[in-house]
């Protein structure tokens, strides 16, 4: 018998499964996430809406700390404050949120910093954790109020409390400055005598070599704050604080070395006083230092966008300089003169010279790489010989 084929199951349709949306982010969270993102303005729109349902009191403390934050974010600190004074007054609330406290006094600190520095204070006494940092703030409160003995006070107390170093010299830089402004620079003198012992920082140390000459010079020192005028000048010589001492030193007639007066005068973007101290130099005293002279100029003459003057100070320190360095300054710096005025096949030139010549891998690879963009040539093709290179 012929057999009987088996039937075929009839098609059943997939039912079509809408994707469920998932939960809205309650509104608190929504609230946090604005400000963390920077939304201020979402961030109270959130809150007020949730304030106005009336939530729990512990729900709404934690709201109306966080529109006082979104507030002062925004540049409403009026509106910070209010809120922030009625939270300070609530137990509950700063037992959740000790920093009420210091929010507070940043809405206070213009205003009243007498009462900013009491807020911090109360800070600081809820969190052991930053306590040193939290009593700096408070004695620069009281010091901005004029209450001079309780920012000595409070900078004390940071200092018996900081764990480590930056907090220990902020410190002192708050005590020595309270010296100054009670006329007791013998005091302030000890301050940056102390920081000295323990700042690693190079632009730091010449702060404060800078600070400690005008403390020295209020206690009538003159001789040691030039000493120290002339320690900041040769600590961290691009240092805005070396500017200043130079100056210092200037208006008091005291030599400095010519080139290293150069440097600083460069580097604070002086370009004239720099030039002219250098080519009094270079006219009056030939030394074994032309070399560095020059590449000083020609520096100078490049950031000022002098770029024929630099060109040829460059090709002096080609001429002169036997260190390695100084020549592969010079050659890069020669081939920028020419293609800062346009000169691109003379500036082409100079840097597959430099490639040639240079015997640092690092500035021939460097040269090779600007010799084949100023052709035209493919960048990441040259950029790869240029590694190769290297």
């Amino acid at each position: 018998p012929t057999p009987t084929p088996t039937p075929s199951p009839a098609p059943t349709s997939t039912p079509t499964q809408t994707p469920i949306p998932p939960p809205a982010a309650p509104p608190l969270a929504q609230a946090r996430q604005a400000l963390h993102e920077g939304d201020y303005e979402a961030a109270i729109a959130a809150l007020e809406r949730f304030l106005a349902a009336s939530p729990d009191a512990d729900r709404a403390a934690e709201a109306r700390f966080l529109l006082a934050r979104a507030f002062l974010a925004a540049g409403q600190s009026e509106q910070a404050g209010a809120l922030l004074e009625t939270l300070a007054g609530h137990e509950d609330a700063i037992a959740r949120f000790p920093e009420i406290h210091y929010w507070l006094a940043k809405t206070l600190l213009s205003a009243d910093p007498a009462r900013a520095a009491q807020a911090f204070e109360a800070y600081a006494a809820l969190s052991p954790h930053l306590a040193a940092a939290v009593w700096i703030r408070a004695g620069d409160a009281w010091r901005q109020a004029g209450e001079l003995d309780r920012a000595v006070a409070a900078y004390s107390q940071a200092l018996s409390l900081a764990a480590g170093v930056a907090t220990a010299l902020h410190a002192r830089e708050g005590l020595a400055e309270t010296a100054l402004a009670a006329d007791d620079p013998a005091a302030a003198i000890a301050q940056y005598e102390a920081i000295l012992q323990q700042a690693r920082s190079p632009a730091y140390r010449a702060e404060i070599f800078y600070r400690l000459g005008q403390a020295q010079a209020a206690a009538g020192l003159t001789a040691n704050a030039w000493a120290s005028y002339h320690q900041a000048t040769r600590t961290a010589p691009g240092s805005r604080y070396a500017y200043l001492a130079l100056v210092a030193l200037v208006d008091a007639a005291q030599a400095v070395d010519p080139l290293l007066r150069a440097e600083i005068d460069i580097a604070a973007g002086a370009y004239l006083p720099a030039m002219t101290v250098l080519r009094l130099h270079l006219e009056q005293t030939p030394d074994d230092r032309t070399a560095q002279a020059y590449a000083l100029l020609a520096q100078a003459y490049e950031d000022a966008e002098d770029y024929a003057q630099s060109g040829e100070a460059w090709r002096q320190v080609l001429d002169l300089a036997t260190d390695e360095a100084m020549r592969s300054d010079a050659w890069l710096g020669l081939g920028r003169s020419y293609w800062r005025r346009g000169m691109k096949e003379e500036a082409r030139e100079v840097y597959l010279q430099a490639a040639e010549r240079s015997s640092d891998p690092e500035t021939a690879a460097t040269a090779l790489w600007w010799a084949a963009v100023l052709a035209g040539q493919d960048e990441a093709l040259w950029r790869r010989a240029a590694e190769d290179f290297m």
